[in-house]
């Protein structure tokens, strides 16, 4: 028995201990107790700092224990946090492994950091490593991603106006053909970046009058359908970033292939128009110098009716809202105020108010009346409206007779656009057209050499004047 009087803690009155029981301390060769081991005291004796009775160590021990636990546990709760990398990307480490999420504060990594974390768990907290290629992703062709892609257009009448196929579909239906005799037995898994470039080279070396512009859609429609694939998990997401990441072809990089098409658009003038509408039948006169007047499609030209006309427009105009327009199917409603001027053209073409103003039929019929003296019918059939083609080959054929340079009716829609930007600027010439963009407009828009006089006669002035 030891009687020994000890220090209180932090500068604590001193307590004597009568009594302490050694007998179970074990002592190492330094004369220390082993560690984990505490001495026992006896009832009455009063504890030091840092002992405790049998009960209290009892519960100091399990509420250690218990304390110890929940900590274990909120630490292996504990989920690494996404950071921010010094591209803006969003990052996350998982067991030592750097995984990007996307731009740092989007959606996107926060789904994709979601995603990561499940799989993490999943995986028992160890490095996720690269996923297993399940049967269909290792067998799954070119040919095989194809034909679901074009099942997918069909089944949900995508690229369709009016019942028919529209230019997108066709062209899409055309292109993947295309890739799909080069490479049409590559596993989906196998596609890369290069593969596309040597495709890209084989079509251009067997389409030598392709433009670049035209060269690099194609590219552009293949990878929309791998970008389908991928969101639908038949594409791998690193074979789609690779094969993404093909550039397009830029300037002088096709060996002397154009820019463009035979020649460019030009705004047509007014004096050229009316020389080529004195070769033309009055309707084709009649419909080009209507585009000068409204600015309108050539096929929005072509699908005039009288149903279609509202004579109560503001200020006296007429309000054309055009059915089936070229934007329909993007759910865009197309309408031109008819002035004075449009009104005089259109009166002078009466018909029912279902059948179209501008007819073939009604063209032949008054030219069989006119060149025939007996009654007979006629044994061919003429379309009940113009399209597109036939209005353009009426009007280049009637150029060359003329001997003006030959021009389109959509370039009548050119110069319609353009002289209302030199009026009233490009706003309003955007309001004329249709357009959903000023930048469209734009486009439509050509300068002259007068114009560009004129703004160098108003810089010396202004220089002058300073």
């Amino acid at each position: 028995m030891v009687t020994k009087r000890t220090k209180g803690h932090e500068g604590a009155p001193s307590r004597a201990v009568e009594s302490i029981d050694c007998t179970d301390m074990r002592t190492t060769k330094n004369g220390q107790g082993k560690v984990g081991q505490r001495p026992s005291l006896p009832e009455a004796a009063a504890p030091c700092w840092g002992m405790a009775t049998d009960s209290s160590a009892k519960t100091t021990a399990t509420a250690g224990t218990t304390t110890s636990t929940t900590a274990q546990k909120a630490k292996r709760r504990r989920l690494p946090g996404m950071t921010m990398h010094s591209t803006g990307q969003a990052r996350v480490r998982l067991s030592g492994k750097v995984h990007y999420l996307g731009p740092w504060g989007s959606a996107e990594s926060h789904a994709r950091y979601a995603e990561l974390i499940r799989e993490w768990e999943a995986n028992g907290r160890e490095a996720i490593g690269p996923r297993a290629l399940t049967a269909a992703e290792a067998t799954l062709t070119v040919r095989d991603l194809v034909a679901q892609y074009q099942g997918w257009i069909v089944a949900t009448g995508r690229f369709l106006k009016n019942g028919r196929d529209t230019s997108r579909r066709r062209l899409t239906r055309r292109v993947l053909a295309l890739f799909e005799d080069f490479a049409g037995a590559v596993p989906v898994r196998r596609l890369s970046e290069s593969l596309l470039v040597q495709w890209r080279d084989r079509i251009e070396v067997d389409h030598p009058t392709l433009v670049r512009a035209t060269i690099n859609r194609w590219c552009w429609l293949v990878k929309d359908a791998l970008r389908w694939g991928k969101s639908r998990g038949l594409v791998p997401k690193a074979v789609w970033l690779d094969c993404a990441s093909l550039p397009n072809l830029k300037r002088g990089e096709c060996s002397g292939r154009p820019e463009r098409g035979k020649r460019a658009r030009r705004a047509v003038a007014i004096e050229d128009v009316e020389r080529v509408a004195a070769h033309c039948h009055p309707q084709i006169a009649a419909m080009m110098r209507l585009q000068l007047c409204t600015s309108m499609r050539p096929g929005d030209v072509c699908l005039l009716r009288w149903a279609d006309i509202d004579k109560s427009g503001p200020s006296g105009t007429w309000v054309y809202t055009v059915e089936g327009a070229k934007t329909e199917h993007l759910g865009h409603v197309t309408r031109y105020l008819l002035g004075s001027a449009a009104q005089r053209i259109l009166e002078q073409f009466p018909a029912l108010p279902a059948a179209y103003i501008f007819s073939p039929a009604q063209r032949m019929a008054d030219r069989h009346a006119a060149g025939r003296r007996r009654k007979e019918p006629m044994r061919r059939r003429f379309n009940a409206r113009w399209n597109s083609l036939a209005y353009r080959l009426h009007v280049v054929t009637a150029c060359a007779k003329a001997g003006v340079e030959v021009f389109t009716p959509h370039e009548l829609r050119h110069a319609a656009v353009t002289s209302v930007v030199n009026a009233e600027g490009l706003a309003a010439a955007s309001a004329a057209a249709n357009h959903r963009n000023i930048a469209t407009t734009s486009r439509y828009y050509h300068s002259s050499s007068d114009e560009k006089l004129r703004a160098v006669q108003v810089l010396d002035r202004i220089v002058g004047a300073s």
